[in-house]
């Protein structure tokens, strides 16, 4: 019963246009696709992200660009239409590649600072008109730490926690989780040669471990076996 009052109240609100967990109402996001077809087009087709906030895609695009390289063109373009993309901080040209013109991957940044899992793809025709974007861009709230762990400290924690052989220099980024984002450091580590090599993901501020994944997709192990002391907590 419990069920079936939640579903009626859920279609209810549906039926009287209001957004329910935070997307969009109709109004809302009919403004917003008015707003991208008139900066780019009457013809863009536009695909929504799950939760209807940031536009994945938009193809049918005939834009002109401006710059000197295909990646200097596909930035400026993503920087000017930086509302429209939902874009937080900045973007740095990451891959080029020449196919029908050029397929610039450009990479989010957040205070200067590379973000995970935050690209957008800009396809260039011949003529350096834009033609589509796919985008993983969207709102992004990193909070400043209050005290931040080194490097070193970094390394230390994978080491502790996992059965690594040895761990590599850390960089600092940002992950990503929806619109919340936390600085760390991307430390590889290895197991055993080739077969065994990981990112292991560590909060610049409490050291704990954020997330780990494979450093190829075709290696044999797929997960970093834990240290005998953190098996046995």
């Amino acid at each position: 019963m419990l069920l079936r009052t939640l579903a009626a109240g859920a279609a209810a609100l549906a039926l009287a246009g209001t957004a329910v967990a935070g997307t969009p109402s109709p109004t809302t996001l009919a403004t917003r696709e008015a707003a991208i077809h008139a900066r780019l087009g009457a013809d863009v087709a536009i695909r929504w992200d799950a939760m209807k906030t940031s536009p994945r895609s938009l193809r049918n695009l005939a834009v002109p660009t401006a710059g000197a390289t295909p990646a200097d063109r596909a930035a400026r373009f993503v920087r000017g239409e930086r509302d429209l993309l939902r874009l937080d901080g900045d973007v740095v040209a990451v891959e080029t590649r020449a196919f029908r013109g050029h397929v610039v991957r450009l990479q989010q940044t957040f205070a200067g600072v590379p973000v995970e899992g935050r690209s957008v793809v800009v396809k260039l025709d011949e003529g350096a008109r834009v033609t589509s974007v796919t985008s993983d861009l969207g709102p992004l709230s990193v909070p400043t730490p209050a005290t931040e762990i080194t490097p070193a400290e970094a390394q230390a924690a994978v080491s502790a926690r996992y059965a690594v052989a040895a761990t590599g220099t850390p960089t600092r980024v940002v992950v990503a989780n929806a619109s919340a984002g936390r600085f760390a450091w991307k430390v590889p580590a290895m197991v055993m040669p080739v077969t065994g090599l990981f990112w292991v993901w560590v909060d610049t501020e409490t050291g704990r471990v954020l997330r780990t994944a494979p450093a190829g997709s075709d290696q044999r192990l797929t997960s970093l076996p834990l240290r005998d002391a953190e098996v046995a907590r």
